[in-house]
């Protein structure tokens, strides 16, 4: 068998093994990094850069005075997944070093192997972007892929058999394990984020509320449970939807659900960033709120939330008894010396008081 089968095959198999661990590691980082963004768009063009460089320097194919490798094939993927700017980052290395290293086809190598591979890499990057797509977080529509990937080896193998000593067996052999390398790559990919995606679903099913989309009891649990113990001051604030079981009887379950999307929403937006709130079940819903200050500054936070409910048009809100869809709080506080359960059953006194006293109203524990 031709030697040059043996030596791409080994470029091949370091490509895609060293893509496997620089994705382990990749995975077993991001959980560590605030800009996950910024990780990728600085590492990802690094690695593949270095992983090029590498195969030139110590696992190249030589015939006849030039040097054959599968150096287009991450530089290619990261231009297809990157573009322009990603792209640039990953050919300086591989460009600098062919162009230190010299022989009779440096400027073939730098053109054909790291320049025409970007080009046509970013290119199609950016036809893809007219669909929204995206490099690093979605899965890589793989025959689109293989549409590029495919113009671009018909170009370098004609370029390579027209300027260059290299028979047809050997660039024959590169157009093969070059796009088994780049497909292999993708495919290594796809699957990472695929199995990250399933660990954010996963997550998010664990710690959040299913039909309003804010965080359930459990999350907020672990969180407060947290402040307890460092015995920060917070107020704990019960509410739920007045008269909801005559909303759900004259409109719906389907509505009623439309109205508890709606409160969780207002929630998501009118809460301060340091505050956690949660469906706590049914219709009732938990705040705690962090350095609260004074009784009246904690009434003034959780009254401007009630106000918020009020305004907002419901659908059918006329046939309430009140002719609002309205809620009805009550509100506990603690500075580091109360438990959690005590402090939700504080809360939750005050708000069975709150709509004994008339509904759509706060009460606070003394």
């Amino acid at each position: 068998m031709h030697p040059v089968f043996y030596s791409l095959l080994e470029n091949m198999a370091f490509i895609i093994a060293f893509v496997f661990l620089g994705l382990k590691l990749q995975n077993s980082l991001l959980g560590k990094i605030k800009n996950s963004l910024i990780f990728n768009n600085l590492t990802f063009p690094l690695f593949f850069s270095f992983l090029s460089l590498w195969v030139m320097m110590y696992i190249p194919f030589h015939f006849d005075g030039i040097r054959l490798d599968l150096r287009s094939a991450p530089l290619f993927l990261i231009a297809y997944l990157g573009g322009w700017k990603l792209g640039v980052i990953s050919i300086i290395l591989p460009a600098i070093y062919r162009l230190y290293l010299g022989g009779p086809t440096v400027m073939e190598g730098i053109t054909q192997g790291i320049f025409l591979p970007f080009f046509i890499g970013a290119l199609f990057h950016v036809i893809h972007n007219r669909e929204k797509y995206k490099a690093f977080n979605t899965t890589i529509n793989i025959k689109k892929l293989m549409s590029a990937l495919l113009l671009f080896e018909i170009i370098q193998a004609s370029l390579l058999l027209w300027t260059t000593p290299a028979t047809f067996i050997i660039v024959l052999n590169m157009v093969l394990f070059s796009m088994i390398a780049v497909v292999g790559m993708a495919l290594m990919i796809n699957d990472f984020n695929n199995a990250s995606l399933q660990n954010k679903q996963l997550q998010f099913l664990s710690n959040y509320d299913q039909l309003t989309q804010i965080p359930n009891i459990r999350f907020f649990r672990e969180k407060v449970e947290g402040l307890i113990y460092e015995k920060k001051p917070i107020a704990i604030a019960m509410f739920d939807v007045d008269f909801f079981k005559n909303y759900n009887d004259t409109h719906g379950h389907p509505a009623g659900d439309v109205v508890l999307r709606t409160i969780g929403q207002i929630l998501k937006e009118n809460m301060r960033d340091l505050d956690i709130y949660a469906r706590y079940g049914g219709e009732e819903f938990i705040i705690c709120f962090q350095n609260p200050g004074n009784i009246e500054n904690i009434r003034k936070l959780a009254d401007q939330f009630r106000l918020k409910v009020k305004k907002y048009e419901f659908y059918g809100e006329e046939t309430q008894p009140n002719q609002d869809v309205t809620v009805s709080i009550g509100i506990s506080h603690s500075y580091g010396d109360k438990t959690l359960k005590g402090l939700i059953e504080e809360a939750d006194k005050a708000l069975y008081k709150a709509k004994s006293k008339g509904r759509n109203r706060i009460e606070v524990t003394a």
